[in-house]
């Protein structure tokens, strides 16, 4: 009579292939997690600005470098982003420079304006650019740090 079941030689092949799929795909997961904070921001840039635009009233976006954080208030609710530790955060406003210490507060007047934000992160050695198109609405993240003039 046969005994069912896998031989060690079987069960070691799959644990063998099983680990060799996650080395090739680790890579491409600790990726996607470290974009996790910019599309946060950028879908709360991209709330704020629709929600100024539709109910009417200013949005305000307060960016405190001190005590690292991103505040919204729209007219819906109040949202607040922490930055991560191993974070340091720009902010290109084309009227005021880039600013990197102390507070900002940008209002998101309830119309398209004709100003620009670029945020500008670097976190372990790499960079990425966020711009935000108030004219459009349209936010996009970059590799590496993109410049832009007004």
């Amino acid at each position: 009579m046969k005994k069912k079941g896998f031989t060690l030689i079987e069960l070691l092949v799959v644990i063998f292939i099983i680990t060799t799929v996650s080395f090739f795909t680790a890579p491409a997961l600790f990726k996607e997690i470290g974009i996790k904070e910019e599309v946060s921001l950028s879908s709360y840039l991209k709330d704020l600005r629709e929600d100024a635009i539709t109910s009417k009233k200013e949005g305000v976006l307060k960016i405190d470098f001190k005590e690292r954080f991103f505040s919204f208030r729209s007219s819906k609710a109040e949202k607040k982003l922490s930055m991560k530790d191993n974070e340091l955060w720009e902010v290109l406003i084309p009227n005021s420079g880039l600013i990197r210490d102390g507070q900002v507060i940008i209002s998101f007047p309830p119309f398209p304006s004709e100003d620009f934000l670029v945020f500008y992160q670097k976190k372990g050695g790499k960079e990425q650019t966020l711009f935000l198109n108030n004219v459009t609405g349209e936010i996009e993240i970059f590799e590496g740090r993109k410049e832009f003039y007004d």
